[in-house]
């Protein structure tokens, strides 16, 4: 098929305009990190990801290894790696994965009639090892549409690869239980296979040719990247003890939270990089996720709702910064950010403001006018029945984004008595009664994340 039937004469000059502009920005994070203490480009070994892997007799299982531990195996029993913990036992793994059976059911039913062309419509997940400017290691996950055996192919060739468009980039940062946890795994499989975020483009010679495999493979979907912020490769965060955690939570938020700051950053950038991967039909060679560092968005739960305030301060950051500059701090942008059950609080010492001395850019010169207000825009999804969230911290994590020039719209949905983790279903087996899924608020606050999404990243 020819690039020209691909898009329009208009669509192929914003194409290339936008290949462009990606271009120059993309270089522009390489540059700034080879000056960094990253590591060489880690390899991506791609794998399926389904709640099947989840079940009892399947490639992920229980193990005799340590409390409620979930090991990740492969087709022929051996262990991959290091011993790894995905739930807080097998009540929350459970949990979970119905849920998760009942949302690749809708999808089996929703894409039956493509199933007959041999579409191989899925999510595939990869270990993704990377670093902080101290070369901290940080363990999380990167997920992506799985693409269809009949396009593999034509995907190779050079022609069909630059035709394909760059994804949004979703950055989901975990709760207090750390990024090994099976949730965020089922929601970055949920993400990477809605078909409200890229799914169903339509070719202009074929208008049977539109399911969301073909959009996936022609450059369609999202690519997800669970993050790290505390250094947990073998889900340590599950453990009873909570002294690690909040040693590293002090060590995270202290200073105006710099350390954090710097590990949502390292997050966002090496998000953008290049990897090698493994895929037969790449041969091992360096290959680009193709992720659009203009389209982004950031999802936090619980804790993660702390990283969504440092990408707020980054986009100042951005906003304050003189044009020319070449830091990885002006190589994306993220005009979505939202938050569940998000835990904002932060001591007396902790606390800064998104222009205070604690941020890190230098102020704009005083002859300079602020720079003028961006489109981004904020969802935080909350219970005022939340013992963790008072009203006076929603109240100064709003009053504090919206300081920020880039952030013009903050939205609260405030859902009435509703608990702490009440998008989770695996809450309904927590014994302490400060936790608890509520499925209406639930979906009204996914409905509300999927219609932001679509309006700011599609």
């Amino acid at each position: 098929m020819s690039s020209s039937s691909f898009f329009s004469e208009d669509e192929k000059d914003q194409y290339q305009e936008e290949e462009e502009t990606v271009a120059t920005t993309t270089n522009k994070v390489i540059a700034a990190s080879s000056v960094s203490s990253l590591a060489p480009l880690p390899l991506l070994e791609w794998k399926p990801l389904r709640s099947s892997n989840f079940s009892n007799g399947s490639s992920i299982r229980s193990s005799s290894v340590g409390n409620n531990t979930i090991v990740l195996e492969n087709e022929s029993g051996t262990k991959d790696g290091t011993d790894c913990r995905y739930a807080k036992d097998e009540n929350y793994l459970n949990a979970v994965v119905d849920v998760w059976r009942q949302l690749e059911e809708e999808q089996q039913q929703q894409h039956h009639h493509h199933q007959q062309q041999q579409h191989n419509f899925g999510a595939e997940i990869a270990p993704w090892i990377y670093h902080d400017e101290d070369g901290t290691p940080l363990y999380g996950h990167i997920v992506r549409p799985t693409k269809s055996k009949s396009t593999t192919t034509e995907n190779t060739n050079t022609t069909t690869r630059h035709r394909r468009r760059r994804l949004p980039g979703l950055f989901l940062f975990h709760t207090a239980a750390g990024p090994q946890d099976i949730f965020l795994l089922y929601k970055a499989a949920q993400l990477v296979t809605s078909k409200k975020l890229g799914g169903g483009r339509k070719h202009d010679d074929d208008d049977d040719n539109d399911d969301e495999d073909e959009a996936a493979a022609d450059g369609g979907g999202c690519i997800v990247f669970i993050c790290d912020v505390i250094s947990d490769q073998t889900g340590w965060a599950w453990g009873s003890d909570r002294g690690r955690f909040n040693t590293i939570t002090q060590q995270l938020l202290a200073n105006g939270a710099q350390l954090l700051r710097a590990r949502v950053q390292a997050a966002l950038t090496n998000g953008l990089l290049l990897f090698h991967d493994d895929n037969n039909e790449n041969d091992g060679q360096i290959v680009d996720l193709r992720v659009d560092p203009h389209r982004l968005a950031c999802l936090g739960w619980c804790f993660g709702a702390h990283p969504i305030l440092e990408v707020v301060t980054l986009q100042q950051q951005q906003q304050q910064q003189q044009p020319g500059t070449t830091t990885s701090s002006t190589a994306f942008s993220v005009p979505a950010l939202i938050s569940y059950h998000g835990v904002y609080h932060r001591k007396e010492d902790q606390e800064k403001d998104v222009n205070d001395d604690n941020d890190m850019s230098p102020p704009p010169p005083p002859e300079q006018q602020p720079p003028p207000p961006q489109d981004g825009e904020i969802l935080i999804c909350t219970g005022n029945s939340d013992p963790f969230v008072s009203r006076e911290d929603v109240e100064d994590a709003t009053r504090t984004m919206r300081q920020s020039n880039y952030y013009h719209v903050v939205t609260v949905l405030d859902f009435e008595n509703t608990k702490h983790g009440f998008t989770n279903p695996a809450q309904d087996w927590n014994p302490n009664p400060a936790f608890e899924y509520n499925d209406e608020a639930a979906t009204q606050s996914w409905e509300a994340t999927m219609e932001l999404l679509q309006r700011k990243l599609l």
